[in-house]
């Protein structure tokens, strides 16, 4: 690649630039031995709600909805990592037109779910709530000290966003390698990152798509270590 000054210079590309380039590509640096020596587990669990809800979502409302993640946590021994929607959706004007005049379209859901789990009785050094695409589900190390992280709500992205991808780095990705590359990017925000072999347990909610959570299983079991 030329800089602004026409010189040639090398860009270092983390983010898991394995999923998102083809093998073959000669501009990826091959890197011996396995990246990962820890121990997954996944396992999935129950959702009752839908982001757009057409609920006024209160706190009392996410305590009442939101059980099983709540639940879920405070079961936890070690740190745990939520990732989850930065809002859940509140229509004006469903249905009946007086019903939702006057309520708020969103509601700021990381906090309002961060005081259900506290009230729960569960330390807020424990545990911490965060929301997709906020930069700290990939690039962040504050949480290399947790064992556990939960999916929390199904995740989509703009249809654009691998054009995007492929015409910024000249690359040939589709959409599931790139969801793939950001999950497993968010799963190594954790203690997996120290490599110290510490187990991780990786929840995620009963509407995040199966079969994508099973090729990020499969992508650790590859790159693993063979005794892990």
């Amino acid at each position: 690649v030329k800089d602004f000054s026409d010189e040639l210079v090398t860009i270092l590309f983390d983010g898991t630039a394995d999923i998102i380039f083809k093998p073959e590509d000669k501009r990826m640096i091959p890197v011996g031995g396995s990246k990962y020596k820890s121990d997954i587990k996944f396992e999935q669990f129950p959702i009752t709600i839908k982001r757009h809800s057409s609920l006024e979502w209160s706190l009392e409302q996410v305590e009442k909805y939101c059980s099983s993640v709540i639940e879920l946590v405070k079961r936890q021994s070690g740190k745990t990592l939520v990732v989850t929607w930065k809002t859940i959706g509140v229509p004006k004007n469903e249905g009946n037109a007086d019903k939702f005049e006057g309520l708020v379209e969103n509601t700021n859901f990381p906090t309002l779910l961060t005081t259900a789990i506290t009230n729960a009785g569960v330390s807020p050094d424990m545990f911490a709530v965060i929301h997709r695409g906020s930069g700290q589900d990939r690039g962040s190390n504050d949480y290399r000290d947790y064992e556990n992280i939960v999916f929390y709500g199904e995740w989509n992205l703009p249809d654009n966003i691998t054009g995007d991808i492929n015409s910024m780095f000249g690359c040939k990705t589709d959409f599931e390698h790139y969801m793939l590359s950001l999950l497993v990017q968010t799963v190594c925000r954790l203690a997996i990152r120290q490599h110290k072999g510490i187990g991780i347990k990786v929840y995620y909610s009963s509407d995040v798509n199966e079969n994508m959570m099973y090729r990020v299983q499969e992508y650790f079991k590859l790159n693993s270590e063979s005794c892990c």
